[in-house]
């Protein structure tokens, strides 16, 4: 089976995502001395992590409808190309 995401899994991937920005804002914000070993062994690695993700998390928002994702719905998100969009409609 390698190789074979559906996009359930494409969702998992990116909430997987956001859980972790909450989580790194949050150590962001509550994490105040610039070398304290929190934020030099976890929070600035996983910065980096982040940055490292923002081009899959956009991708995966154009790509998949989140929304309906949010309801256990997993679809092409219709503006992806103009023929989901003549479909959807």
């Amino acid at each position: 089976m390698r190789n074979n995401a559906q996009l359930v899994d494409c969702v998992k991937v990116y909430n997987m995502i956001h859980t972790l920005e909450s989580l790194v804002s949050y150590l962001n914000e509550n994490v105040v001395q610039e070398d304290h070993p929190l934020r030099t062994e976890v929070v600035e690695p996983l910065n980096a992590t982040l940055e490292e993700f923002s081009k899959l998390k956009t991708m995966l928002e154009e790509c998949i409808d989140i929304g309906k994702a949010k309801q256990n719905d997993y679809i092409i998100n219709p503006d992806f190309s103009p023929e989901l969009k003549e479909i959807n409609t």
